[in-house]
């Protein structure tokens, strides 16, 4: 072998050695990553079943916290200072965690839904935590602000028999943590304007009065439409998306609707920075730094069941039920709720409705005038007043003030109505003395007999029409002309002279001049008792029957009665403006009249009711002011009937009347001394229509935050079964932004009746949401002076709110620094039942703070305004608007559950990490196998409805 052959073998020989060598090491390399990838997926496999036995545990503690109707949930920031700072900001006094959510069976026990120890409490932290802990919402989801930031404590898993170890060595090889948030505290971007969809009953809507030269699409439609805009939330303004549909194709609710979860819509919401990918975007506007700043503010997921906070299970729908006869709704309320569905026919146009009389003798509520003042005035004619024969006649006048003291229109029907007086004294003496009042009389006459009864008939108000303006007072004199046998005269409108009624005529013999004498009713001698009734009557049914005082009559001095008018004397009264009970308890129609009521109604010889039948209409009073004055001016509403169907509780708090000082508070108003305010807790209304209408099952209905849960075919009368309320809101939130979204839930711009009467870019709230449209709204351009008359009528006559985007975020923020001052004034003190709520006056509080706030343009009530009018902005005000939406707790819930894996030899040396999340959501379905012993013992089940896997930067 030549040198050459045998260096090349070495050379060969070496290099097939270190290839060997290079492929054994490669071996043991690829032998070692197996290895350790099977040992780090084995932790990891470790690290996700921890997180998963703690997300099992948390749904565990949620359903065995928040399962009972009677649980309630908050947030550990209502225990912070009362103050009105949002919690984005720094705060002096906010707890350490405010996002940990605390549950309470109203035992005054509270459990913070976080990790809990192994003895089964977990504290509320106000330092470090004793133990490990971790971050389960961190800048993946919230951003780089750390106040928005939740950390938990960790518990350590432990076990025996690890591998390395002695089997009676307990090793830690893991920890775990979870965090349940509650999305019922923050608004939703859910909530939009599905009322164009509505076909229930007569909402359909029609266009009044077309004009050729406008177009179609400009529309006002005047219908029903228009009105539950200004009843229900319907457009919430949340400043960082557009929440209409006026976004891309599908529409942003369309799309809001097809998110199966929470962190779906935060990873699927779109990308601005791709012109491609902008016709994906779920919500004009929304970016990613939205979405983190926010977190705390608003979701697109939180669904709630209509359940008894206070006393457990489904609330009754008023819609569609009733209570059990001798309740208090069924006595004070059932008839002011039922009261549209008589009416439906009679819809025409949004601003311009008016009722029919009520039917006479059916036992219902219905409508009426009040007869406010009334006046019946007797006239002497003798035909000589010389010594000789001479012929005595006695005729009549009458005058009725009318007063619709409703905020609808009333419209008569063909027919007349008749105003009857009965228990007239049918006796007339007349005497004459020698002219001093205390004078005995030398001549009598005792033949004037007159009748027990007259009647008239009011053949229309005004302008030959029988329609009586929301709040119009009309005076009504009369006869027109003589009436045939003095048995029916006509009232007409107006105060001129008019030919007077003849009731009696006869021939007596004067045995010498008149020149003085005395007009006496009844008896003979001293003043007599009159016991009369007014009766305002239907085709001779009684509608309406006044029963006064009896009226008292002295001797009345007639001097040189051929020098002045013939005598006169009659029986009157009016109602005293300053006695009259404008109140909720007020009846207009079964009053006492009595003289601390009535004024006028004892007559004496200088009394302008015997010398004067018509009516004062001085400035100073009133009452008694014509239809002949502006509008603006005779219109004094005070009673509410509605023209549709109510859409929550909160809206009975003006079905009665309109004051409260002094007298028993209204529901819906602070510190109600009876129950009426458990009403949000007991009922609803679903707004299901109940009988046959255009409307199908699966029709959006005029609550349209009212949505059916799947499966379910038909409504029943216990609609709380099949209902979801989409949007349901925590009265616990302590979020600025999500109060300030609600407030904002009816913009003046939404409303094609208000947008042209408020200003622009205000929000409409309402005291008579269902028919305030009758009625002035504008403040006056001189303010009265305080309890001045001018005062009284006009808080009497606005009803209307547009509040300024300013003055609504104090408004939230003060109802913020209320809620964190009552939850926390008594430590661990959450409201246990929307009666609470109401009562508590947090709302009244606020305000009421924002009516002293040093900004004056703030402030809501003017100083004139009368306290419990309609023109008083207060907490009922608010609930008339979004009480349908409320509840003291949540049924939807976030859950984020934290696992890890561990060296057991050295447990700070953490091998894998996993973290996991969930959305939550209570249901109507019973819990368990065992009958409840009580509603307050009901328990419904969780289910999760989205689940996934996040990874370290998501958090």
């Amino acid at each position: 072998m030549t040198r050459e052959r045998r260096g090349f073998a070495i050379v060969l020989v070496a290099a097939l050695a270190g290839l060997i060598f290079l492929l054994g090491a490669s071996l043991v390399v690829v032998t070692r990553l197996q290895t350790a990838a099977a040992s780090y997926d084995q932790r990891v496999r470790l690290a996700r079943e921890h997180a998963r036995a703690a997300l099992d545990i948390a749904i565990a503690e949620l359903q065995e916290e928040m399962g009972k109707d009677i649980a309630v949930s908050f947030t550990a920031d209502t225990l912070s200072a009362a103050e009105p700072e949002d919690f984005k900001a720094e705060r002096i006094g906010a707890a350490r965690e405010p996002f940990w959510t605390g549950a309470s069976q109203g035992s005054g026990n509270v459990n913070w839904l976080v990790t809990r120890k192994l003895d089964g409490t977990t504290a509320l932290p106000t330092g470090a935590f004793s133990g490990g802990e971790v971050e389960l919402l961190g800048e993946g989801t919230v951003g780089d602000n750390p106040l928005l930031k939740v950390k938990v404590p960790t518990e350590s898993i432990a076990m025996k028999g690890v591998d390395g170890f002695a089997d009676d060595s307990a090793r830690t090889i893991g920890n775990y943590g979870y965090w349940i948030g509650d999305l019922g505290v923050k608004a939703s971007y859910a909530w939009y304007d599905q009322l164009d969809e509505v076909a229930h009953d007569n909402y359909i809507g029609v266009i009044i009065d077309p004009d050729p030269d406008v177009p179609d699409d400009e529309y006002i439609l005047k219908d029903q439409r228009d009105r539950l805009r200004q009843m229900t939330i319907s457009k919430p303004e949340i400043e960082t998306v557009d929440t209409n549909d006026e976004s891309t194709t599908p529409t942003n609710p369309v799309r809001i609707e097809s998110l199966v979860s929470d962190f779906q819509f935060r990873s699927d919401f779109g990308d601005t920075s791709s012109d491609d990918l902008q016709d994906d975007r779920y919500l004009i506007d929304l970016e990613q730094a939205n979405v983190e700043d926010f977190f705390h503010d608003f979701t697109p997921l939180s669904k709630g069941l209509m359940v008894d906070s206070e006393n457990g299970g489904l609330k009754l729908d008023l819609s569609l039920a009733e209570p059990p006869s001798g309740s208090v709704y069924n006595q004070a309320y059932k008839a002011y709720s039922n009261f549209h569905t008589a009416n439906l026919a009679s819809y025409d146009q949004f601003d311009d409705f008016t009722y029919s009389l009520r039917t006479a003798g059916v036992e219902s509520l219905g409508v009426l005038p009040a007869i406010t003042q009334f006046n019946l005035n007797y006239a002497i004619y003798f035909s000589s007043i010389e010594a000789g024969p001479s012929d005595i006649s006695v005729s009549v006048e009458a005058s009725v003030e009318l007063w619709n003291p409703y905020v609808n229109a009333i419209e008569f029907s063909d027919g007349n109505l008749d105003v009857l007086i009965e228990g007239l004294p049918t006796s007339l003496s007349v005497w004459l003395n020698d002219g001093t009042p205390e004078g005995a009389p030398n001549l009598i006459l005792n033949s004037v007999d007159l009748p027990s009864a007259l009647s008239f008939s009011i053949d229309s108000i005004s302008d030959a029409s029988k329609r009586m303006r929301a709040g119009e007072i009309t005076l009504l004199s009369g006869p027109l002309e003589d009436g045939s046998g003095g048995v029916l005269y006509e009232l007409a409108s107006g105060t001129v002279d008019l030919t007077r009624a003849v009731v009696h005529t006869s021939s007596i013999t004067l045995p010498e001049a008149l020149s003085h004498f005395y007009v006496k009713v009844g008896l003979v001698g001293e003043a007599s008792d009159v016991d009369l009734s007014v009766k305002l009557r239907d085709e001779g049914s009684d509608l309406l029957v006044y029963s006064p005082t009896k009226f008292v009559l002295s001797k009345t001095l007639f001097e040189n009665p051929a020098v002045v008018t013939p005598p006169r004397f009659g029986f009157s009264w009016e109602f005293d403006d300053l006695a009259f009970p404008l109140g909720e308890t007020t009846q207009l129609f079964d009053l006492s009249l009595d003289a601390a009521i009535l004024k006028g109604w004892e007559a004496d010889a200088a009394a302008d009711v015997n010398i004067n039948p018509v009516f004062s209409t001085a400035a100073d009073v009133l009452f008694g002011e014509t239809s002949t004055l502006e509008a603006s001016k005779s219109d004094f509403p005070l009673l509410k009937l509605p023209k549709q169907a109510l859409t929550n509780v909160g809206q009975l708090s003006v079905a009665t009347g309109v004051r409260r000082d002094a007298l028993a508070p209204l529901i819906g108003e602070a510190f109600a001394s009876s129950d009426q305010n458990s009403f949000f807790d007991q009922y609803f209304f679903s707004s299901i229509p109940p009988g046959t209408t255009a409307w199908d099952f699966g029709d959006s209905l005029p609550n349209t935050n009212y949505r059916p849960r799947s499966g379910v075919a038909s409504y029943t009368a216990d609609s709380a079964q099949d209902l979801w309320v989409h949007g349901m809101f925590n009265v616990h939130s302590t979020s600025t932004d999500a109060w300030e979204a609600i407030l904002k839930g009816s913009p003046v711009s939404q409303h094609p009746y208000w947008k042209d009467i408020l200003p622009d870019g205000t929000f409409l709230f309402m005291n008579h949401p269902l028919g305030g449209e009758d009625m002035n709204v504008l403040d006056p351009g001189t303010a009265p002076t305080i309890e001045s008359l001018e005062a009284i009528r006009l808080s009497l006559k606005k009803n209307a709110f547009s509040l300024t985007e300013a003055q609504v975020e104090e408004l939230a923020k003060l109802i913020v620094k209320e809620i964190r001052g009552y939850v926390g004034a008594s430590p661990n003190n959450p409201f246990d039942s929307l009666e609470e709520f109401v009562d508590s006056g947090v709302l009244q509080d606020a305000i009421e703070a924002l009516d002293s706030h040093e900004e004056t343009t703030l402030r809501i009530n003017p100083s004139w305004v009368i306290p419990g009018t309609p023109a008083e902005f207060r907490q009922s005000t608010i609930l008339n608007l979004i009480s349908g939406i409320l509840s003291v707790r949540s049924d939807t819930f976030l859950v984020r559950a934290y696992g890890d894996a561990v060296d057991p030899a050295d447990p700070t040396n953490v091998w894998a990490k996993a973290y996991c999340e969930a959305i939550v959501q209570r249901t109507h379905e019973e819990y368990g196998d065992d009958v409840p012993a009580s509603t307050a013992d009901i328990d419904r089940k969780f289910e999760v409805v989205a689940f996934r896997w996040l990874s370290p930067s998501e958090i």
